[in-house]
This record gives structure tokens, C-alpha cells and sequence, in this order.
């Protein structure tokens, strides 16, 4: 039959799976294969999302490190030329203290020694016959007689007619304009803290001029009325002249007549395409050692060794300093003096009180010809008794300066004479130094709070007065303000070299006794004749090591008029060291007209008898440890002077000391003369 087979073709799948070609199985396959598409275009587009993702992370990258790079180099270019204003005034520095003019070719004029004075921004220079420069054998006009090295930037770094510096400011007021040419190196930076404007200039405050209690600030500090500063908003204007680099290194400086764009008409060398500006600087060179040192300084009161009759040699012999009380010490850094800067913030109504003679200090109490006791007991500060002067010192070496003490005589108040309990020696500090001199005026820890600044230290008290002397007292803020303006004053560091006008070392006034030969004192021990202030001073006044640079004579017969000359540190430093002096003798002085040797002052044996008087001096004048006098025969066992540079006494019976023969007395020296 027909249809039953009918049936059977048209639904195969009944009896085949669904694995026949029938119309059923197309739609699915169709579907599948849509999937797998979508599939591939989300993988697709994933990819490119990545990739773009990369694409953009690897420009921005290039971007970046270019950015880098750039800023990079600038900042090396910016190094660069703060490196160059350093070694220029290096350069400066070396050329102005080599102790010759110069000759024009660069090399030094061995017969034109010059010394040198420094100050802030410059470095003064002097020859021996006051002129500003001369011939010179080596090759032109010598420079540097009497010229001003300059340490700031300038059209002419080396002036060599010694004019003042002043001479560089601009003539009016109309520099501001002129930015090509002129830079104020004393911008303030104006800064906001708390809600409060700082004004805060790099270098100097104007306001340090400002006074309390109609004095000022800083004694003795004032900013002239000069045209440059007129109509300026700020009125410690420094400007100087911006000097111009070129590619190869080579530094020129604008033409006087530049606006706000550089010429250069009058440069060696001219800018080019090939060798054009890459860069300018200005610079302005401070002078450390032109400060008060706030590890070194103190407060001065003056004492000199009595050497006549008068009251006031009665008054240093009756109020001596004790030992370590080196405030009274002459030449000592410690005579000099905190009070011009501190005054006004350590409780002084005024500078002067400190200062003697003092016509404030109305006493009725002078130095004059009938000696009283009221004249020796006020003559060294004749108002060391009021409470505010005490208050001051005690304040100032107890919780102020680091290595000094307050004690002895109290400044020339106490005698040690009458009061032999206080007759000791001070007791030093052994505080470390401070290293800046933010740390000299704020507490050591910050109770304040980061927000508010740093904490003041308590040495420095309110109340002392109006204007900026209230710094410290008004808060921390205005009081790092205040700190920040005295750094001009202040420093921690002022290291300089220890040079005499000729521009050699020095030397020592100290004798130290030989540690080479036995000296004729029985007591002295061998390796142990130098005690610990000679081992000091025979450092200090050595370059070098084994001895063989040392500036210092040494000693060990008393006896003999000619052996300690051929003694030294080593075998015959002391002939020489007589012989280094007595050629200065001999030189033209720097700064001075002719020598000590010359047709019109001293012949050349007078010259030479000087030189050796002062080298005697120094031997048998100085630190003699004289134990000549010495009556207790204690003191055998609690010194037994073994650093006695002459005979010490010896105890004889029944408990009595007596001279031993040369006790206290030194030979004369006595040198052939080196002339013939």
C-alpha cells in the first residue's frame, strides 16, 4: 500500500536517530555556528581593548620618562650653573688669599706679597706700599695690591683700584625694570601659615633695624637711605648683575645699558648660534667669620695683666679671673661678646648696660686719681649688682652657652684674693656644640605641635620690649620669623685661618717644654714633661705630623744660655723657627709702608736683637711654673712640680722648704748672629 511507505519517508528521524538529511537538523547547525562567531568577536574585541590598553600605557610611559628626562636635564643644567657660581667664588677666594699679586698673564708676583681682610661679599686685598697695583716681572701689570676680590656676581669681579663695592649698586631705582641686567638676591618669600602671612627674606631682615625701648634690635645695625632703595617695596633690596653662560663654559657679563633684554657689545665673547646662552646666575657670598660664633662667644668682661701703679692696675690685681673663667681671658673667643644680638630678648632693657664706661650708669663711681675701695670693687662693670645684669650672665653660661660656666670672680665682682673659697677652677660643661642656629634658639623637643612651629626655648624670655624683640614672645610663628632674621648675626661655624699679614702661619706665644732631652729639674719624668694644655697647644700650632711643621718653641735647660735654640719639636726647629721670624722682620709688612728693617726705622742688628728678645720672652717670660717661692712642703706631694721649667725648691729638715739652686731663674739666650 502507497501510504504507509509515505509515512516512513517523512519521518525518517523516528527510526534513524535524527542522523538523516531531513529538514529538522538544519536550524540547530545554524545557531552553533552564530555562537562560535560571537565568541571570536568578544575574544576580538578583548584583545584590542588590551592591546589599545598597553598601546596607551606604553605612550603614556614614553611621555613620562620624556617628561623626565627633561626635567632631568634641567635639573642637571640647573646644577650645573649653581656648581659654577660656587667654583667662581672658590676661584675668588684662592686668587685673593695666595699672599702675591698677581701679574696679568694669572701667575703670582713673587715680589708683591699682599694680605688680605675678608668681609661679607668681598675679600679685601693690601700691599706693602698702599698703591692699587705696579709693575710686576712676570708679564704686565701686577693685580691685586690693593684690590677688592669680589664674592658677589658683578660686571668686574676683580677690582683692582680697590673702590668700594657700594660702586655697583645701581644708580636709581629703576634696576627693578631692568630684569636682564638686575636680580634682588633679598627677594622676600611672602608664606602663609595659620591663617598668618610670613614675609621671609633669604638673606637679611629688615626688620632686625626696627628698636625696643628706642634702641636697636641689633646694636650697631642700620640699612642707609641710598637712591637704588628708593621707592622700593622692600627696603633691604640686595640687587646685583646677572652674569650669562654660554655653551662652552664661558661667562660674560651684560652690557651696562640692558633693559629687560641682555646685550652684549661689550663681552670678549659674543653669544652665538653656535655657542649660545644656556643659562645665568647671580650669586652673593656671606662671611661666616664676620658673625658671633654661638659655640665660641659668650659675654666679654674685660681684665688685663696689672703693669703699673694706677687704680685701675690695683683694681685687675685685686679682681683677677679664675681659672677657666674665660670670658676675662684677653684675646680669648670667649671675651666676645652675645649681648649686641641677644640684649633684647634675654631681659636687657637696653645694649649699653653691658658696655663700660657707660655714662648711663650714673653711680658716681669713676676711675681717678685717689684709689678707694668702691673704685676697685665697681671698676671692671660698675652695675654688676642690679638683678637684671646677674639674671643675664647667670642665664646666658648656665643655659645658654655650651662649654662655658658661670663662676670665679663673676665678671670682676668677686675677689678671689679675699674670698679664697671661690679661688678654684670652673668646672666646664661638656655639652656638644650646637650645629645650627635654629637649634641655639628653639627647645630641644616640640611641644607645639607640627602645625604650630617649633617650640622656643625658655632661656629667651618675653616681655623685653616692643617691635621685633617681642619674636619670641608673640608665638612661634612670629618667633621663626625672628630666629631666621638673626641668622645674618648668628652662626655655629666660622672656621678661618690662623695667618699672620705675610700670609704664614703663625707662631706660638706658648712654650712647650722638649720631650727630646732631660730638663734640669729632678722631678720631671721622661715622655711625661708636657702637660695636658701643652700636648693640646703643640697640636694646634702644627701642620702636619712628627713635628717637622710644628710653630711652637720648646725648652728644657734653664740653665744654659744657648742649648734650648738647638732643640725643637725636632733637632733644630727652634734656630729655625728664629730664623722664619726674623726674615718677616725683615720683609715689607702688607698693609703697611717698609719693614722693620729699613734705613728709617731699625738698622739690621736692631732688627735682629728684637727677634731675639721676643724669642727669650717667649722661653723664660712665659708659663715659667716658678717655684721659687713655694714655703709648704705639701706641696711636694700634692704637685711636686714636675712641669717645672727651672730648678724647683727642695725640702730641707725640720719640715722647711728651701730654693734650689736656679730656682725661678732663666739664663738669657744667646744667639750668634746669622750676618756675621
Amino acid at each position: 500500500m502507497p501510504s504507509p511507505r509515505k509515512n516512513r519517508e517523512t519521518h525518517p528521524s523516528r527510526h534513524h536517530g535524527g542522523r538523516g538529511a531531513g529538514s529538522v537538523s538544519a536550524p540547530r547547525m545554524a545557531r552553533h555556528s552564530g555562537e562560535l562567531r560571537g565568541a571570536a568577536l568578544v575574544i576580538v574585541l578583548s584583545f584590542l581593548i588590551i592591546i589599545t590598553g598597553l598601546v596607551v600605557a606604553f605612550l603614556s610611559s614614553v611621555t613620562n620618562d620624556a617628561t623626565s628626562t627633561t626635567a632631568a636635564a634641567a635639573g642637571v643644567t640647573t646644577r650645573g650653573l649653581a656648581d659654577s657660581a660656587i667654583q667662581l667664588t672658590i676661584a675668588q677666594i684662592r686668587d685673593a688669599t695666595a699672599g702675591f699679586a698677581r701679574n696679568s698673564n694669572g701667575s703670582l708676583n713673587m715680589d708683591s706679597p699682599v694680605c688680605w681682610a675678608s668681609q661679607p661679599g668681598a675679600i679685601r686685598t693690601y700691599d706693602t706700599n698702599g698703591s692699587s697695583g705696579g709693575s710686576g716681572s712676570g708679564g704686565g701689570l701686577s693685580v691685586g695690591g690693593g684690590s677688592v676680590y669680589k664674592l658677589y656676581s658683578s660686571t668686574n669681579m676683580v677690582d683692582t683700584a680697590g673702590n668700594n663695592p657700594t660702586n655697583d649698586l645701581p644708580s636709581s631705582s629703576s634696576w627693578v625694570s631692568r630684569s636682564a641686567l638686575y636680580t634682588d638676591l633679598n627677594a622676600p618669600v611672602i608664606t602663609t601659615r595659620s591663617g598668618v602671612n610670613l614675609t621671609n627674606y633669604p638673606i637679611m631682615d629688615p626688620s632686625m633695624t626696627n628698636t625696643v625701648n628706642g634702641s636697636p634690635v641689633i646694636d650697631g645695625f642700620s640699612i642707609s637711605n641710598i637712591p637704588s632703595l628708593d621707592g622700593i617695596s622692600n627696603p633691604a633690596a640686595m640687587p646685583v648683575t646677572w652674569l650669562y653662560m654660554l655653551k662652552d663654559g664661558t661667562i660674560i657679563a651684560p652690557d651696562a645699558s640692558s633693559t629687560t633684554t641682555a646685550t652684549f657689545s661689550s663681552a670678549p665673547v659674543q653669544p652665538s648660534s653656535n655657542n649660545p646662552i644656556v643659562g645665568r646666575i647671580a650669586f652673593w657670598t656671606d662671611d661666616e667669620t664676620c658673625k658671633l660664633n654661638i659655640n665660641t662667644a659668650s659675654e666679654g668682661s674685660f681684665w688685663a695683666v696689672p703693669s703699673f701703679s694706677t687704680s685701675a692696675d690695683q683694681a685687675f690685681a685685686q679682681y683677677p679671673p679664675a681659672a677657666g673663667e674665660f670670658n676675662r681671658y684677653p684675646g680669648h673667643p670667649a671675651s666676645t661678646s652675645l649681648s649686641p644680638v641677644l640684649w633684647s630678648v634675654m631681659g636687657l632693657s637696653n645694649p649699653a648696660q653691658l658696655v663700660i664706661p657707660n655714662p648711663a650708669n650714673n653711680n658716681d663711681r669713676h676711675i681717678s686719681g685717689v684709689m678707694s675701695n668702691d673704685v676697685v670693687r665697681y671698676f671692671n662693670r660698675p652695675t654688676y649688682l642690679a638683678p637684671v645684669l646677674t639674671n643675664y650672665l647667670a642665664n646666658l653660661f648656665s643655659n645658654v652657652t655650651p662649654r662655658y660656666a658661670w663662676g670665679g670672680s663673676f665678671g670682676g665682682t668677686n675677689c678671689l684674693i679675699t674670698n679664697r673659697s671661690s679661688n678654684s677652677a670652673i668646672m666646664l660643661p661638656t655639652n656638644r656644640l650646637y650645629a645650627s642656629v635654629d637649634e641655639f634658639f628653639f627647645a630641644p623637643s616640640n611641644s607645639a605641635g607640627a602645625t604650630l612651629g617649633r617650640t622656643n626655648n625658655s632661656v629667651f624670655l618675653p616681655g623685653s620690649g616692643s617691635g621685633p624683640g617681642l619674636g619670641l614672645a608673640s608665638g612661634t610663628t612670629n618667633s621663626a620669623q625672628f630666629v631666621a632674621g638673626l641668622r645674618f648675626f648668628l652662626t655655629a661655624q666660622s672656621r678661618a685661618p690662623e695667618v699672620n699679614p705675610l700670609n704664614l702661619p703663625k707662631i706660638s706665644l706658648w712654650p712647650v717644654p722638649d720631650t727630646n732631652r732631660a730638663t734640669v729639674n729632678p722631678r720631671s719624668q721622661d715622655n711625661r714633661t708636657r702637660t695636658f694644655y701643652d700636648q693640646v697647644i703643640a697640636f694646634c700650632s702644627s701642620l702636619g705630623t712628627n713635628g717637622t711643621n710644628a710653630y711652637y718653641f720648646t725648652r728644657y735647660d734653664a740653665s744654659s744660655p744657648t742649648r734650648d735654640l738647638a732643640a725643637g719639636a725636632v733637632a733644630g726647629r727652634n734656630q729655625r723657627l728664629y730664623d722664619y721670624f726674623r726674615r718677616q722682620l725683615n720683609q715689607p709688612v702688607p698693609g703697611f709702608k717698609g719693614a722693620f728693617k729699613s734705613s728709617n726705622k731699625w738698622t739690621p742688628a736692631l732688627t735682629d736683637q728684637i727677634a731675639t728678645e721676643v724669642y727669650d720672652y717667649i722661653r723664660s717670660c712665659i708659663n715659667l711654673c716658678d717655684a721659687s717661692m713655694a714655703t709648704n712642703p705639701s706641696a711636694f706631694t700634692n704637685y711636686n712640680f714636675s712641669n717645672s721649667y727651672t730648678v724647683p725648691p727642695v725640702s730641707g729638715g725640720l719640715g722647711l722648704v728651701t730654693a734650689g739652686s736656679g730656682g725661678g731663674q732663666v739664663v738669657p739666650i744667646r744667639i750668634q748672629n746669622p750676618d756675621g
